[in-house]
């Protein structure tokens, strides 16, 4: 695996994107406004997923685009960094067998 795939900082690119469909989801023109106008959203995805888990109504977790989104801007930094992490830790692949 190379280095660039195993960084800890979010790429670029895919933070961008979920900032520009945050920007159209909430019909705003900065990233800061955006950002929270969807805390509420935030707050109730990140609820579902621990504390209010038993009471989720079928699992239908990612009911709106916007909660998806919520959820993607906010926790998808962190599962990146974890998952980062995790495979930076990992022994290297074996060399292919001839």
């Amino acid at each position: 695996m190379s280095a660039a795939f195993l960084s800890p900082v979010f790429p670029v690119a895919q933070e961008a994107f979920l900032l520009a469909a945050a920007r159209r989801e909430t019909r705003t023109a900065s990233d800061r406004d955006a950002v929270k106008r969807l805390a509420g959203a935030v707050a109730r995805m990140g609820d579902r997923f621990t504390v209010a888990r038993a009471e989720a109504d079928g699992g239908d977790y990612f009911r709106s685009a916007r909660d998806a989104l919520a959820y993607a801007l906010h926790f998808g930094p962190v599962a990146h960094a974890h998952l980062a992490q995790v495979l930076g830790e990992l022994p290297p692949p074996a060399p292919p067998r001839a």
